[in-house]
């Protein structure tokens, strides 16, 4: 196996599940079945280069961090960021 591509299926798999992803979204959003981003995701499955690119927009994230030659960015699903924003918004005293 590539070292560039040694534990992608782990790296990918966390990055779907941080995203809120399932499999059959994820899949959707590049393309694929559910049973391809399974296949992905286990050890020692290496897809086309196309296919990094893809997954690499639908996640957002660099081609560098899906490889694994970049760490993780901490970023929260978007439901979890948007509800991160609310709380972090100063309330705003009512008129009167």
């Amino acid at each position: 196996m590539s070292a560039v591509l040694e534990g992608f299926g782990d790296r990918l798999a966390a990055l779907r599940q941080r995203r809120g992803l399932t499999q059959t979204a994820l899949g959707e959003a590049v393309g694929v079945s559910k049973r391809v981003i399974a296949y992905y995701e286990a050890d020692g499955a290496q897809p086309p280069a196309a296919m990094l690119i893809e997954l690499a927009r639908a996640l957002p994230v660099s081609a560098d961090e899906l490889f694994g030659l970049a760490p993780l960015r901490d970023t929260p699903n978007p439901k979890v960021a948007r509800l991160l924003k609310r709380i972090e918004r100063p309330h705003r005293a009512p008129r009167r």
